[in-house]
């Protein structure tokens, strides 16, 4: 089995040279997917197409309370639709769509959590590219675009520690992982970041260069023709080192042929048996005493 990533188009998903995302002393007034942001306030995004239970929206949530209640000074800028596109979450909230279900679950300041919508791609790059830390959670599932692109545009992605995250950041170096339950956890590494964007900015710039390495569409292209040509040069045919090997057969073992069978004659039906009846009983006679001696 040979695998090549569809590849990140950094054409339109790149870092823009840090330009949109300055040192946070060097900041002025920004208006970001339309939300007004203080020079001072730090930008954390989420990114889903739905919000739902397996990309882990409400342990979003939980962990944004604890870090705007740590860190007042902060905007959660959200970004996607409320839907689910994979799981089955309308089966356990009674009617409700996951997110109204998750907002129901606690008391959360929607000042600090703004909902944006849809963003087209290039307006969503470069809030990508500007944010201070994007967050990204996720059961063992199929990993997200988002994600991917997130890391492009040289933000610190801070995911869950789970099996498709865990393939692309290495806690530390390019990114930060958390365990998808524990949004005490997900805060507190969070709160390490906004703190001190600057100290963070190392293992952002590492994920934007393993994207150019790796899985931009520079990269990936070379590797997709690569192996059409191969196919291409088998004429349609797997090489035979690809070709699962075949056990010998046991030779056939010949089938005796049928022997024919005689004609058979006519069919006589055979008379019923005869049956014979016993003979009756006939009881002895009394002996009469002889007239005769002797």
């Amino acid at each position: 089995l040979r695998t090549v990533f569809d590849g990140i188009d950094r054409t339109v998903y790149h870092g823009h040279g840090e330009a949109l995302r300055p040192p946070p002393g060097e900041r002025g007034t920004r208006t970001l997917a339309g939300v007004t942001v203080g020079p001072d306030t730090r930008v954390v995004t989420y990114v889903s197409r739905g919000f739902e239970s397996m990309r882990g929206f409400d342990q979003f949530l939980k962990a944004a309370k604890v870090i705007y209640r740590q860190y007042p000074d902060v905007v959660f800028l959200v970004v996607g639709t409320d839907r689910t596109a994979y799981g089955g979450d309308e089966t356990h909230t009674g009617g409700k769509s996951f997110k109204d279900w998750a907002l129901a679950q606690d008391d959360y300041d929607l000042e600090k959590i703004r909902f944006v919508g849809r963003v087209p791609p290039t307006d969503l790059a470069g809030l990508l590219a500007s944010s201070d830390l994007h967050i990204y959670l996720t059961v063992p599932f199929v990993l997200s675009w988002s994600m991917m692109d997130a890391m492009s545009c040289g933000a610190v992605v801070l995911g869950s520690d789970t099996a498709p995250v865990r393939e692309m950041i290495k806690d530390g170096e390019n990114g930060l992982l958390a365990d998808f339950f524990d949004a005490e956890a997900i805060a507190q590494k969070a709160l390490t970041v906004l703190r001190d964007p600057d100290a963070a900015r190392p293992m952002g710039r590492a994920a934007e260069q393993m994207i150019i390495e790796r899985y931009s569409l520079d990269a990936v292209i070379p590797e997709m023709i690569a192996m059409y040509e191969q196919t291409a040069a088998t004429g349609g045919q797997m090489p035979a080192w690809l070709l699962p090997p075949v056990s010998p057969q046991p030779p056939a073992v010949p089938i005796a042929r049928a022997q024919p069978v005689a004609q058979a004659g006519p069919v006589i039906a055979a008379p019923p048996p005869r049956i014979v009846s016993p003979p009756p009983h006939v009881p002895p006679r009394p002996a009469k005493p002889s007239p005769f001696r002797g």
